[in-house]
């Protein structure tokens, strides 16, 4: 998937210079609670207060489709999702860490405007913003996990890796805001739900160990995404 990203990007990068792209950034807060409890359970963490992976963020660049004559605008979405926990005890510190590589092919309804003709989302009329600009999200994606646990125990390092790949779906609300005919800024929210999929060398810590049963490490994930992007328009 990462050389299907890098191929699309790519074949569209001459596209993007005369067209409308994103620049996004997004702050998740979610819960993968299985996880959590499966450290617990493995005495890696001392309790559900420090979940894992509940902060995480997200950068992706995206291009603007539009279908005429109606408020609904298509952006496909290129990103990289970070995220990194951390837990210290007396003889061990285990970091968690991974990358979502991901695209998502979100459609924006604009709601409030539905028929109008709006030469949106950068525009340089006096309509009220919030009935040119409101938006529902839909968002469907899919990303590759690549995960890798760090443990030092004793002073023995041990390292594992894994990849893997599955779905996510987002639903949220945004609003454009046109600062001139060039550039836009839309902050937005929405609420992903992920088919859940299972991280198996999380099972076998602490490393030393081998840990719990590997056929246990499924999780449930879902999260709240609050972002902000620079739409630039270079073909006004």
């Amino acid at each position: 998937m990462i050389r299907l990203i890098s191929l699309v990007f790519f074949l569209n990068i001459g596209t993007f210079l005369f067209g409308q792209i994103g620049i996004d950034y997004a702050y998740l807060n979610q819960s993968y609670p299985d996880w959590t409890q499966l450290l617990i359970d493995n005495q890696v963490s001392k309790s559900s207060e420090k979940p894992v992976f509940q902060n995480a963020h997200r950068i992706g660049l995206e291009y603007w489709l539009r279908v005429p004559k109606y408020r609904v605008e298509f952006f496909p979405q290129i990103n990289i999702t970070r995220q990194l926990s951390s837990y210290i005890s007396n003889i061990q510190t285990t970091t968690l860490e991974s990358d979502l590589y991901g695209i998502d092919l979100k459609t924006q309804i604009y709601f409030l405007d539905f028929n109008g003709d709006c030469d949106c989302p950068t525009f340089s009329n006096n309509e009220p913003i919030i009935k040119k600009g409101t938006y529902f999200i839909f968002s469907p994606g899919a990303y590759i996990f690549s995960g890798q646990i760090n443990q030092t125990t004793n002073g023995i390092d041990l390292l594992a890796k894994e990849t893997n790949s599955t779905f996510r779906l987002g639903l949220g609300i945004g609003i454009d805001i046109g600062l001139n005919d060039l550039f836009s800024i839309s902050p937005y929210y929405k609420y992903e739900l992920h088919r859940p999929f299972s991280w198996n060398a999380l099972g076998t810590i602490p490393l030393s160990q081998s840990g719990n049963d590997a056929s246990s490490t499924s999780t449930n994930i879902a999260g709240h995404v609050t972002g902000i992007k620079l739409i630039i328009r270079f073909d006004y």
